[in-house]
């Protein structure tokens, strides 16, 4: 696992000890974001299920202004930490915001808060029931924005046309991987 390009280019990162951690391969890591390229640089940007902190450190490698990292598994706030420490980062950067926490609680504090984000990328384990919820509870809020972007990382086919406000806008398939696109509608 590297950083592909951008600030941090060719630093490698510290791959997961055990199999609960399943970080997205590098070439499904080009392809998202040779997607989202143009709406990268500046962005404040929301890593979901953060794992290792691969796609969040890619973003801010890339020009991200804020990356918030959300996980509730220790081994992965721990592993977080350690590739920020390899990007030459801590976790007190004013650029990271580093939340060991549910899923469904960080968007509610988020939502609070007001905070917005211009992308986000959502990759819970494969076998869990957020995906819909949590879509749906980002529906329900402003946590992103109008013109946002939300990344889904998942094993399955089908996923909906829309969900609440949310509409599906690409489908992108890298062997048993799949991303699929969502934006507000407007």
């Amino acid at each position: 696992m590297r950083i592909i390009a951008g600030a941090f280019k060719g630093r490698r990162l510290a791959s997961p000890r055990k199999a609960t951690i399943r970080p997205t391969l590098d070439r499904v890591k080009e392809a998202y974001f040779r997607i989202v390229h143009t709406q990268v640089q500046g962005a404040n940007f929301l890593d979901l299920c953060s794992g290792s902190g691969n796609i969040g450190l890619e973003a801010l490698s890339r020009g991200a202004q804020q990356v918030a990292f959300v996980d509730q598994n220790r081994q992965s706030i721990r592993l977080i930490k350690t590739n920020l420490q390899k990007c030459g980062l801590t976790s007190q950067d004013q650029r990271i915001q580093l939340f060991p926490a549910d899923v469904k609680r960080s968007l509610t504090a988020f939502s609070r808060s007001q905070v917005q984000f211009h992308l986000i990328y959502f990759d819970p384990p494969y076998t869990s029931d957020l995906y819909l919820e949590c879509l749906t509870q980002i529906t329900e809020t402003t946590v992103l924005t109008k013109r946002g972007i939300i990344c889904i990382e998942h094993n399955q086919s089908g996923f909906p046309q829309h969900i609440g406000s949310l509409r599906l806008t690409k489908e992108k398939k890298y062997g048993d991987t799949n991303l699929s696109f969502y934006q507000m509608e407007v």
